[in-house]
Parts: structure tokens; sequence; C-alpha cells
């Protein structure tokens, strides 16, 4: 087999220009802490798993370890990775590794909706590399089309989540849904989650000046001009 070139970063340089205004906190902690990664497989590639030092990516939750059992699950778009899905990361890493997010691509809405010709902030290649540096451990990205998008909440439970994973604590924002038409919800989410002694945790709506932190506010900040509230909505620069 031919040697696999391994494409390193150095180590981060030290920033001296001025952040954006009214930057929270957790702008300095994931602007400024940034590891080490080496990408030794594309993400873009036919390969099922893909390896970044410290974080596996998969494409088929048959292809899933045992290793990666009994940790923290996270579940979601993850589109532009903003300080609420850090908050979201942060909570599973709280609640105990190995932490796995569990994503789709293309994204649903892109598939459900088409008609809206939605753009995603950021490709799927920068998605991996910005978790890898938040220190999650596994991505799980799922092919997200139409035979997908009928599963029921209940067969999304036990098929995308329980078989696959066996979690102890599951991730979700406040205003989680799944499975076909949206019908899971976060109530559901929970009761099947006690039924199955596992931990839900929730995580409650973030804001940044007065207005939620989302993927769609992001996107029409930065379409309208408003380069800095991007900015202070992603805790990075766009």
């Amino acid at each position: 087999h031919q040697k696999k070139e391994r494409c390193c970063r150095g180590p981060a340089k030290q920033n001296s220009e001025k952040k954006p205004f009214g930057c929270p906190k957790a702008f300095e902690i994931h602007h400024d802490a940034v590891y080490q990664k080496g990408l030794e497989i594309s993400i873009g590639s036919t390969h099922k798993i893909s390896h970044f030092t410290g974080m596996q990516v998969i494409r088929s939750l048959s292809e899933i370890g045992h290793n990666f059992h009994g940790g923290s699950v996270t579940i979601g778009n993850f589109d532009g990775v903003h300080l609420g899905h850090q908050e979201l990361i942060k909570t599973a890493k709280a609640c105990g590794r190995p932490v796995t997010v569990l994503t789709f691509s293309p994204h649903p809405a892109q598939v459900l909706h088409p008609e809206r010709q939605m753009r995603c902030l950021f490709p799927r290649e920068d998605l991996a590399e910005i978790l890898a540096r938040l220190g999650v451990d596994l991505l799980v990205i799922l092919q997200f089309d139409q035979a997908f998008a009928s599963w029921s909440a209940s067969k999304f439970l036990t098929d995308a989540l329980l078989n696959p994973l066996k979690p102890k604590h599951i991730v979700a924002g406040y205003d989680f849904a799944f499975g076909r038409s949206r019908e899971g919800t976060l109530e559901g989410l929970k009761e099947w989650g006690a039924s199955e002694s596992i931990q839900i945790h929730e995580v409650l709506p973030l804001q940044v000046g007065g207005s939620l932190v989302s993927s769609r506010r992001i996107r029409e900040a930065v379409t309208h001009g408003r380069v800095e509230e991007a900015h202070l909505c992603l805790g990075r620069p766009f």
C-alpha cells in the first residue's frame, strides 16, 4: 500500500489582533485553545472511516466500535459549530467520555426543502476539524435522504442511538426534534431515556447581543455583511 501523506499543523500562533467587540469568554477559550491535529485520511474520500488525531470520523453505524459505547452523545446539524453547539459539546464532555457527535449529510433542509437553496456555513471537512479541536472523540456522519427522513422517532432512537452507541448520556438542545416530520420531541426523548436508564441533558438557548444564537442568524448576518455579528455568534472569526 502506498504510504499516506500526513499533514500536520504547527502550534497555533499567538493572536495579537484585537478580537471582535464584546467577545464572550467562550471566544477566548475556543479561539486560542487550538490543538495540533493531523489529518490522515480525507473526510471527503470514499473511505467509510477517517481519522483525525484524537477523533474518528465514521459514515456508517455498523462501523462503530465497542470502544465508543457507554459515553455521551449529542445530535444535530452543527452547521458552523457556533457557541450554542459548543455548549452541547462542553456539556457532553462534562457528562463523560467517549464523546460522540451524530450529524447528517447533506443538511436535512437541503433534502426536505430544496427550493430554499440553503447553503451550509462550512463544508463537512471544516466541521470535522473544528470538532476534533473541541475534543470530540467520534463524529458519525449519517447519509440523509428521503428514506432516512421516513424513519419514525422510535426507530431513530433504537437504530441510530441505542443499538450502535449504547450511550449513558444524551445531550440535546432545548428545541431538539427527531424522526419523520419531527415527530420526536425533547419530552419524548426524556421519557425514553428514563425507560432505558439513559440520562438526558437539556441545553438551554444561548443569546448573544440579546438575540438567540443560531446557524440561521449567522447566515443572515454574513449575507448582509454583519461579519462581526457572525464572529460573535461563532466564537471565532468566520
